[in-house]
């Protein structure tokens, strides 16, 4: 439950958010025909006896940051200039700007 917001933690079970983050993580699958499509996604939002498939690797995730890295590096007063990836994802974003 450590990924529900606190205001909406007595709403709903642990089943049903289970359930979301299955559904969540089924949509950003790396390839794009392994995604469900928005019919299938009401449905199994809608109807608990749907099979869900399990979910492959998400197109971006993070990797390579753990609780106790992540802290050492806010604690610390000295800079580093080691970098430590966030997520592993090809695609680029472009704003486009008027002339």
């Amino acid at each position: 439950m450590e990924f529900v917001d606190p205001t909406l933690r007595g709403s709903c079970s642990r089943n049903e958010v289970n359930r979301c983050i299955h559904i969540a993580l089924l949509c950003v699958q790396e390839n794009a025909s392994h995604r469900p499509s928005m019919a299938t996604i009401a449905l199994m939002l809608n109807n608990y006896s749907v099979t869900m498939s399990m979910p492959r690797q998400p197109a971006s995730f993070l990797r390579g940051r753990t609780p106790n890295r992540l802290n050492r590096g806010l604690d610390s007063d000295q800079s580093t200039t080691s970098s430590i990836p966030w997520s592993v994802n090809e695609v680029s974003v472009t704003e486009v700007y008027p002339r």
